[in-house]
């Protein structure tokens, strides 16, 4: 499809450069030509004056045959080498249209295989939830006389499998919206940051893993909408929670000359080699399969960082994963 599409723009834009020079090149001719038979009118008019001497042919038939002569040379010789420069404007045309529209399309045509594989993973995704979903509906209503322990069990299930889906909804609804308000207020970053350690601090007592964080380095200002600091910082504190070592410390860097903020952890799977993947939506490391959740979170974080032209980068050497904020 895309293919078609490149030839078609650029046999578009072939003919609109040759249309353009096939015009300069009428009006080149026509222009040359003009000039040519005015000055060779001139010069047979001063020929002409001059005194005629006996037994010699009228010097107007002679004047007049020269003159056409001259210009039938004068015009195929610039006939020839006006098709010799548009056969090579076109040939430079095809070669400029054709790289011109393959650059154009380029993009479209990435952006477009991604959409196709989002939906085709976004669908499988959601598949699993709805399959166990209406596994368990079978189960229940197989069973004529259900017992009340079965019955809650299986709500109980199903009632896991919609807060999946709820979930997985709202993250690919965060990642659909394109140019959301972006709102620019200074927000003190430390406090922000704390804020967030207190609930994942909180959380992590009770499901009997407690997580150590450990600071280091001086707050500083941020401009960008608190809700959208919040989510961000949840995204990767929840990651570092998830899927860091459980032994060990989940350390946050601030620094404020360079405006960056990190956030480090040691991971027990395996890291792969290009950590820039990790940012693409459904991709999930090693370590993180065994744990809930569909790889959605960091492209979520880079997407709302790019709204308010800020970056996020992740590095991965000797087990540790580091996550950095530019906010400059």
């Amino acid at each position: 499809m895309f293919k078609s599409t490149v030839l078609k723009l650029t046999a578009i834009m072939v003919v609109g450069f040759m249309f353009l020079s096939v015009i300069f090149s009428i009006a080149i001719f026509q222009t040359s030509a003009s000039g040519v038979d005015k000055s060779l009118r001139k010069q047979g008019d001063l020929i002409e004056r001059l005194p005629n001497r006996p037994g010699q042919p009228p010097r107007r038939e002679v004047i007049d045959e020269i003159r056409e002569i001259e210009r039938e040379n004068f015009e195929s010789d610039l006939l020839l080498k006006l098709i010799f420069t548009n056969s090579g404007i076109l040939g430079l045309s095809i070669i400029v249209s054709y790289l011109t529209a393959k650059k154009v399309m380029d993009p479209v045509e990435k952006a477009h295989l991604k959409q196709v594989q989002f939906a085709s993973d976004a669908s499988h995704e959601l598949r699993t939830p709805l399959t166990a979903i209406k596994l368990e509906t079978d189960l229940i209503l197989r069973n004529k006389k259900p017992k009340l322990r079965e019955a809650k069990e299986a709500i109980v299930s199903i009632g896991e499998e919609v807060v999946k889906m709820e979930e997985l909804v709202e993250g690919l609804l965060a990642l659909s919206k394109t140019g959301f308000k972006t709102k620019f207020q200074s927000i003190d970053l430390y406090e922000t940051v704390y804020a967030s350690l207190e609930t994942f601090g909180k959380v992590s007592e009770k499901t009997g893993i407690p997580k150590q964080f450990v600071t280091s380095g001086n707050s500083f200002s941020v401009n960008m909408a608190k809700e959208h600091l919040n989510r961000v910082l949840s995204i990767l504190i929840d990651n570092a929670c998830k899927y860091g070592a459980e032994t060990e410390n989940i350390s946050i860097e601030f620094e404020p000359e360079a405006e960056r903020l990190s956030i480090s952890n040691s991971v027990s799977g395996d890291i792969p080699d290009n950590f820039e993947t990790m940012f693409d939506r459904f991709t999930r490391g090693e370590s993180s399969r065994k744990q809930k959740g569909y790889g959605l979170g960091l492209s979520i974080a880079r997407k709302i960082l790019d709204e308010y032209s800020y970056s996020i980068s992740g590095t991965a050497t000797n087990g540790k994963v580091k996550l950095t904020i530019n906010f400059s």
